[in-house]
C-alpha cells in the first residue's frame, strides 16, 4: 500500500486526531510526503520523525509532484510492490 502525505496540512490532521490519517501511514509499505516544496526543511525533518514513528518499516519519499522531486524513484519503487 501506498501513502501519501499532504506536507502542508499534515501536522493540522494530525492535531485534530484523525485516525484514518494515521492508520494509513500504518499500513503503508511507502510513504510520500508531497510538497516538499512548500514547507521548510524543518517541518520536513519533523514529518519523516512522525512518519516514521507510525510505521518504522515503511519507505519514505520526499516528493514534488510539481517539480518532479523524486517522483520517478517513488513510481520505481511502486513499481516494485506490485512485481
Amino acid at each position: 500500500m501506498v501513502s501519501i502525505v499532504d506536507a502542508e496540512r499534515y501536522g493540522v490532521l494530525l492535531e485534530l486526531g484523525m485516525p484514518l490519517v494515521v492508520k494509513k501511514i500504518e499500513l503503508a509499505h511507502v510513504v510520500a510526503i508531497n510538497k516538499m516544496d512548500v514547507v521548510s526543511e524543518k517541518e520536513i525533518e519533523e514529518m519523516i520523525g512522525r512518519v516514521s514513528e507510525i510505521n518504522p518499516e515503511g519507505t519514505i519519499y520526499q516528493v514534488s509532484a510539481p517539480e518532479g522531486t523524486n517522483m520517478a524513484a517513488l513510481v520505481d519503487r511502486i513499481g516494485q510492490l506490485w512485481d
